[in-house]
């Protein structure tokens, strides 16, 4: 909370953590100073609210999936699904994250959609340009990428794209993925994840 907020504004929050509905209109009347910081404050909880909600509800569908089917889709499906359905090569995608500064190659696209490297050696600042780019909502690319590293089989991907793959092919990206690892904690992981996928 920022130290400058108005006691309307504290009032407002101090409700939301009790697990009340802030009469909105009841305090703008008596802060009527305020009514701006009070909108966007009622508009900041309605979008952290939204996502959690949307959150939830691809979490749960990835569950039913996996449940019912033995496996849901996976994050290349996904990804290659979705850059079909635009009509975007693989260097084209890769492109527009380089406009966007992400050093990615068309051969790294190619290789998330083909599972080649572990999802989390991805950095999730390019999680979220990928779904913003290829229009996939962020909270299924979560659910997904959420579903997939509880697999036991998440850390042998890696393996057989660098077996697979020169050098010169992986770019910089993948070097840099290469050289990190993988994340000691996978929760820790998602974590971060979920944190920069709420960002704006």
């Amino acid at each position: 909370m920022s130290e400058d907020q108005g006691p309307g504004v504290r009032r407002y929050w101090e409700l939301v953590r009790q697990g009340v509905e802030p009469d909105l209109p009841a305090l703008v009347r008596a802060h009527p100073e305020e009514a701006a910081q009070l909108a966007g404050a009622d508009v900041a909880r309605s979008r952290s609210e939204t996502a959690a909600t949307r959150r939830l509800l691809w979490e749960a569908r990835q569950h039913v999936l996996a449940q019912a089917l033995g496996s849901g889709d996976t994050v290349g499906e996904t990804l290659k699904r979705q850059r079909f359905a635009l009509g975007l090569a693989p260097e084209q995608v890769a492109q527009r994250a380089r406009d966007a500064g992400q050093d990615l190659l068309g051969k790294t696209i190619e290789n998330l959609e083909s599972g080649r490297i572990p999802l989390s050696n991805v950095p999730p600042p390019t999680w979220k340009l990928l779904a913003d780019l290829l229009h996939v909502d962020r909270w299924h690319l979560w659910a997904l990428i959420k579903s997939q590293l509880s697999s036991p089989r998440t850390g042998l991907a890696f393996t057989r794209m660098e077996r697979g793959t020169k050098r010169l092919d992986r770019g910089a990206f993948v070097e840099g993925v290469s050289a990190r690892g993988a994340p000691a904690d996978v929760d820790d992981y998602l974590e971060n994840l979920r944190r920069v996928l709420e960002s704006d």
